[in-house]
């Protein structure tokens, strides 16, 4: 019963992030995706403006847009990805580390995951 007890305690401690770190990093995500939107949006309208008849693709706004986005996305997804422990402004922060697959020649595969991570 003690090492169920000991095993529970460890796995909240390693999941559980406070709201306010959480919050920043749905925050950072967000503003993430509507920088990448906007940026889409006026590489698509840029991308508009050399076609023969521009009044004809409107729909490069929105393509631009999207890709943007979902580019903005990825970018705030890898940017709030946290580490078993972060070190932040004399804080320790520990969370579940984010584990990364990467392919590796036609049939392998290699994982990661973070332990520390440190911005100086």
């Amino acid at each position: 019963m003690k090492k169920a007890l000991a095993a529970l305690t460890l796995t909240a401690c390693l999941l559980g992030a406070t709201a306010s770190q959480a919050e920043l990093r749905m925050e950072v995500i967000f503003k993430d995706t509507a920088y990448g939107a906007l940026t889409g949006a006026l590489v698509g309208g840029a991308a508009m403006v050399f076609t023969s008849k521009p009044g004809d693709h409107w729909m490069y706004l929105a393509y631009g847009g999207a890709a943007g986005a979902i580019a903005g996305a990825l970018y705030g997804v890898y940017e709030s990805t946290t580490a078993v422990a972060e070190y932040d402004q004399g804080t320790l922060y520990l969370a579940m580390p984010t584990i990364r697959t990467v392919r590796e020649g036609p049939r392998g595969f290699t994982s990661s995951a973070d332990l520390l991570r440190v911005d100086f």
